[in-house]
């Protein structure tokens, strides 16, 4: 099996297999938590060579600075650029005074970010309020300080929102969005 889900399954072979290789200590009760996907929203890459659900009017200017603007409303699960970027084919690089907006449905938001030197501030705002719902993110503010995935976002339920991210430097370099 590949990717998630079928733990039981998987579970279950790994017994077995352990047994087979002669452990005497094996489990056969397979007691796997439950999960629930509480997204609606798929993971979104925001460099060029991936890039989809991208609704700002402008096209990808690839490997350079390009200014791009908002339309006045997003689709679900769209999200757009606004003021200065460089996209790169894997990661998108905002600069000072730029906006990423995105509509979303989950209960978590996380963000892959990078620095490319000096930390970057990030500040959260969710449907128009600045927010500090992640674990990452401080009275509104993320500071990108590592090569890491940052929480965003933390609400008690799910539900259809919007993210925008607001770049207050040009020192953060954006991967992929995922949801939880």
């Amino acid at each position: 099996h590949f990717g998630e889900g079928a733990y039981d399954e998987s579970e279950k072979v790994i017994q077995e297999l352990l047994k087979e290789a002669g452990a005497t200590d094996v489990s056969s009760e397979i007691n796997n938590p439950t999960y629930q996907i509480q997204a609606k929203t798929p993971e979104i890459y925001l460099g060029y060579g991936r890039i989809d659900h991208f609704a700002s009017p402008e096209t990808i200017k690839k490997g350079t600075l390009g200014t791009y603007t908002s339309p006045s409303t997003l689709g679900n699960n769209e999200f757009t650029y606004s003021g200065n970027w460089n996209v790169m084919e894997e990661y998108a690089n905002p600069q000072k005074g730029a906006k990423l907006t995105l509509s979303f449905e989950s209960k978590e938001v996380f963000l892959v970010m990078r620095t490319k030197g000096a930390p970057a501030k990030v500040k959260i705002y969710l449907d128009d309020k600045m927010q500090d719902f992640g674990e990452d993110n401080i009275n509104g503010i993320v500071t990108v300080d590592n090569d890491q995935l940052y929480k965003l976002i933390n609400l008690t339920t799910p539900g259809r929102h919007i993210l925008r991210l607001e770049f207050e430097d040009n020192n953060a370099e954006l991967f992929a969005f995922t949801f939880g």
